[in-house]
């Protein structure tokens, strides 16, 4: 599962995920959130760092980016909703790209700049 992190200050929005899921969200350059992280989500302006922590290994990936303003269903197709036809079930959404691939952090590595993890 992997989870992922903006640096800009305000409640830092999660998803989990499993590691196909993480690889379509980079493959579709786009992060996405369930919809009670929309606030959150529309608060990240382009330009903003992103990183990617996957539980599962307990490492970090980055450095990207927000490449667009954060919305809602900005690409509907993601993780299509079958309840609710032409939504995401993650409609939290921003586009993503890379900035910088550097090499994974293990978790003991950040944690004493992120404490709240």
């Amino acid at each position: 599962m992997c989870v992922w992190i903006s640096l800009n200050g305000s409640n830092v929005p999660k998803k989990n995920f499993h590691n196909d899921t993480r690889k379509e969200d980079l493959k579709n350059q786009l992060f996405c959130l369930p919809r009670r992280f929309c606030d959150s989500v529309r608060a990240i302006t382009p330009g903003l760092p992103l990183f990617l922590y996957n539980y599962t290994t307990r490492r970090l990936h980055g450095i990207f980016e927000a490449a667009s303003f954060g919305g809602s269903n900005i690409d509907p197709t993601t993780w299509k909703d079958f309840k609710c036809k032409g939504e995401s079930m993650f409609p939290a959404q921003v586009r993503i790209r890379p900035r910088k691939i550097c090499e994974l952090l293990e978790e003991h590595a950040f944690r004493p700049i992120l404490p709240h993890y």
